[in-house]
């Protein structure tokens, strides 16, 4: 949470390393300099209640301007450095950022440089990230692996389940953002899972918007969880963003019948007052769909969220003629098989 610590781990976290953030070297030095460790000592009671409310206590290193300038150096080596080394190309705007004078900035300027040069080294970062994985068919395969045993991923942390389906999202490579919510450290990696007040991906196309909401539940309690937390994310992000052509795709190891049931009303019928969207999908049906887009790469042709698109108002116009939740069920996983076929 303090984010001076990074922390490493496969999915499964069999394997996992501890380290310093290198990105918050200056800020650890700063405070190791300032402070030994040692306990404090009060004469009272009162005084100890007293320093606990008090938030100007402990002064911290980063109050002063010059340690606020030393940071912003640090940081500025660093990011140059990353940008050297992987050869990347930067915006104008990124380059004048860098080439900021942190002389002659205020304190609170140089707090609002710090912040934006972290925003910049957390998007180079995810931009690398994004650059190895589009393309990559053997990461295809892995992501395709994983989502095929269900109860390999129900070890995942909530996390790193989002975590992986953001990046099966991206692997497609002509969205205009894939934005997942969950907070991150700074090479990109999830901390927590995203909370609960936020959909947990968004997903902006060219020719449509979406939210992508995962679970790891797959009790008869699943419907209760997620139902109407995802219905309401939903609607929320049609609200904001307009009515037409907005998904919700659900996604999880199975999808309960329960879950099926109350997604149905909210297609079929309505959610306060206007049908929704909603596509729930296994992971091994979700998987079809990165299976095709694997053929389609190894065959030199291109897959574009057009398909995607396609797909799911076919899912949509279909199920408007179905007559109950457990057609429904048995519609969505054929309909994929058939479309999975069609070359």
């Amino acid at each position: 949470l303090t984010k001076y610590f990074k922390l490493t781990t496969d999915p499964l976290g069999y394997h996992w390393r501890i380290d310093l953030e290198p990105s918050r070297l200056t800020e650890i030095e700063q405070l190791l300099k300032m402070y030994k460790g040692n306990a404090l000592h009060f004469e009272t009671l009162d005084d100890y209640l007293k320093y606990l409310i008090d938030i100007t206590q402990p002064r911290l290193p980063w109050e002063e301007k010059e340690n606020l300038r030393e940071i912003a150096a640090g940081l500025r080596k660093i990011i140059t450095s990353f940008v050297k080394q992987e050869n990347i190309q930067l915006k104008v705007n990124e380059i004048n950022l860098l080439k900021t004078d942190i002389k002659s900035l205020e304190k609170i300027q140089l707090e609002e440089h710090i912040e934006n040069l972290r925003k910049l080294n957390l998007k180079l970062k995810l931009d690398l990230k994004k650059k190895q994985l589009v393309g990559n068919i053997r990461k295809v395969r892995e992501i395709i692996n994983i989502l095929r045993k269900p109860k390999e991923i129900r070890k995942f942390e909530p996390e790193q389940f989002e975590k992986l389906i953001t990046e099966a999202l991206k692997i497609l490579n002509d969205e205009l953002l894939i934005q997942p919510n969950y907070p991150m450290d700074d090479e990109g990696e999830p901390i927590s899972h995203t909370p609960s007040n936020k959909p947990d991906i968004e997903c902006y196309y060219k020719r449509f918007k979406a939210i992508c909401e995962v679970t790891l539940n797959t009790s008869n309690l699943q419907w209760v969880q997620e139902g109407q937390p995802v219905m309401r994310h939903l609607r929320e992000f049609e609200r904001k963003h307009g009515f037409k052509n907005v998904f919700c795709i659900f996604i999880a190891p199975r999808i309960h019948k329960d879950t099926y049931s109350q997604f149905w009303i909210s297609v079929k019928y309505e959610y306060d007052g206007k049908a929704q969207r909603i596509i729930p999908l296994s992971t091994d049906q979700f998987a079809l769909i990165l299976e095709k887009l694997c053929y389609l790469v190894e065959k030199g042709e291109k897959f574009s969220h057009t398909e995607l698109y396609e797909l799911y108002n076919l899912i949509i116009e279909k199920t408007r003629n179905l007559q109950s939740y457990s057609e429904w069920a048995e519609f969505i996983p054929k309909l994929l098989t058939e479309w999975k076929e069609k070359t």
